[in-house]
Formats: structure tokens, C-alpha cells, sequence
């Protein structure tokens, strides 16, 4: 399923802000520069099918 940020924050009982700074992280850490490209890295790391 595909979900917006605040979509997915609404369903976590959390703020999309949270959401958004969680995302930022991630990419940081995986020295990606967008959603795609953190996708792609979870695929090709099989963090996700």
C-alpha cells in the first residue's frame, strides 16, 4: 500500500513531522537522496521485498 507521510502518521497516532525527520534519518544513514533511492536500498538490502 502506498500512503502519504501524514496518512501513515495518522495511523501511527504520531505526527507527520515525526514521520518526515524518521525518513530524513534513514536516508542519511544510507547516503541516499530521496524516497526512491532509500526504496531502492531497502530492496537491494532485502529489508523489504
Amino acid at each position: 500500500m502506498e500512503f502519504t507521510s501524514t496518512e501513515f502518521a495518522q495511523k501511527m497516532n504520531i505526527s507527520h513531522r515525526t514521520v518526515e525527520a524518521i525518513k530524513n534519518r534513514l536516508m542519511d544513514r544510507f547516503g541516499v537522496k530521496n524516497t526512491a533511492g532509500l526504496v531502492f536500498f531497502a530492496v537491494k538490502n532485502e529489508l523489504i521485498d
